[in-house]
């Protein structure tokens, strides 16, 4: 809702072109206010703004002077002297469970707080949500917020989780959007390019660190397999030579009684 929007523009409102708006209250200085405001002017709705400008109006009639302004599609009177008084501003649409803009029961103090927002408090009303792309990437808009999409499945994307604000009217193509990358985003971006667990620096290094450690280890076991074959091979050499040094020990042991015995058969 904004200053030209039309009452028949409203939400879930259809007036009729005899119904009217009462408004009535108090200004800071409790001077009672009552004026009764038509919807319909000659072949067409007024704008919101009519009804701004006639509150206007009436509250200066009794030396108040007000602001009275949209804002976030809600009807704000501001105090503009900050009395001591109560600012009530009540505006019923005529008709019975028709538009209510404020409630005159609600005293508002103006010496406390300046924006006394008076809403369309008719029930809660969503607008539509924003909806575009970025970059021609594809994004989510949720109120005037516009974030980049996720990528695909086997996609890459360049605005996943970037976030714009639109607050203009138009379609199309709305501009250009520079992005400056702070201290902060550079150190997590090259931080992520290390400790990244699928492809980063560190996995990395470390997965060439482990599969080194499998060559050594396997060079290891080749050399353990080595070793126990070249110790068979020498204790096989070793027992073959004692059984050949037991060999040679009994041939010198029968030799030794030979001579001992053609020695005891000399006569001497």
């Amino acid at each position: 809702v904004i200053g030209t929007t039309t009452w028949d523009e409203l939400y879930n409102f259809t007036p009729t072109d005899t119904d009217t708006i009462t408004i009535s209250g108090t200004d800071s200085d409790n001077n009672p206010i009552s004026e009764t405001y038509n919807l319909y002017s000659g072949a067409a709705y007024k704008a919101i703004d009519s009804l701004l400008s006639d509150i206007d109006t009436h509250f200066e009639a009794y030396g108040c002077s007000v602001d009275v302004r949209i804002e976030q599609g809600k009807i704000v009177v501001e105090d503009k002297d900050g009395g001591d008084g109560s600012l009530a501003v009540n505006l019923k649409y005529n008709d019975s469970g028709g538009l209510t803009l404020g409630d005159a029961s609600d005293d508002l103090e103006v010496a406390k707080t300046r924006d006394n927002d008076l809403g369309l408090v008719n029930g809660a009303h969503s607008g539509l949500d924003v909806q575009g792309t970025i970059n021609s990437e594809s994004a989510t808009g949720a109120g005037q917020t516009l974030t980049g999409d996720a990528p695909g499945t086997g996609e890459t994307t360049s605005v996943q989780g970037l976030v714009i604000k639109y607050t203009g009217t138009g379609t199309g193509d709305q501009g250009d959007v520079k992005i400056t990358m702070g201290v902060g985003e550079l150190f997590d971006r090259v931080l992520y390019d290390i400790t990244n667990a699928a492809d980063g620096y560190l996995d990395y290094r470390l997965e060439s660190m482990a599969n080194r450690i499998d060559d050594f280890e396997d060079r290891i076991e080749e050399m353990d397999a080595r070793l126990n074959r070249k110790l068979e091979t020498m204790i096989n050499r070793f027992v073959a030579m004692e059984l050949s040094l037991s060999r040679i020990q009994q041939q010198s042991n029968w030799l030794t009684s030979q001579i001992n015995s053609s020695w005891s058969a000399w006569a001497w």
